[in-house]
């Protein structure tokens, strides 16, 4: 299966990201929309929304840091997967490491 999209190239192959909505874990591939769920964390009576949403993060953090992923990579890829790899926010030099914004690279759009 070929990429549905074009790329930026400083894209990392695959990146774990964070899934707000079940919470969980998801794992987005370069150039492909969507991604696959790889751990579901369901709040429950006793586990609050965001204590699974915290703890979603620490799984996405390790597993992101294993692969050599920074944050603003991670953030850059879910946002390709979502919107399309070509958008600027797609683009990994759009933000810093720790996944702040580039306010320099912003500025120049």
């Amino acid at each position: 299966m070929k990429p549905t999209d074009p790329f930026y190239p400083d894209q990392p192959e695959r990146a774990y990201v964070v899934l707000d909505s079940t919470p969980g874990v998801g794992l987005v591939t370069r150039g492909y929309r969507g991604y696959s769920l790889v751990y579901d964390y369901p709040p429950s009576e006793h586990v609050s929304y965001e204590c699974c949403i915290a703890a979603a993060q620490k799984v996405v953090d390790r597993c992101n840091a294993a692969l050599g992923v920074t944050k603003g990579q991670a953030l850059a890829a879910q946002i390709g997967s979502m919107f399309g790899w070509s958008v600027p926010g797609a683009n990994p030099a759009m933000w810093h490491e720790d996944g702040t914004p580039n306010r320099a690279e912003v500025a120049a759009l």
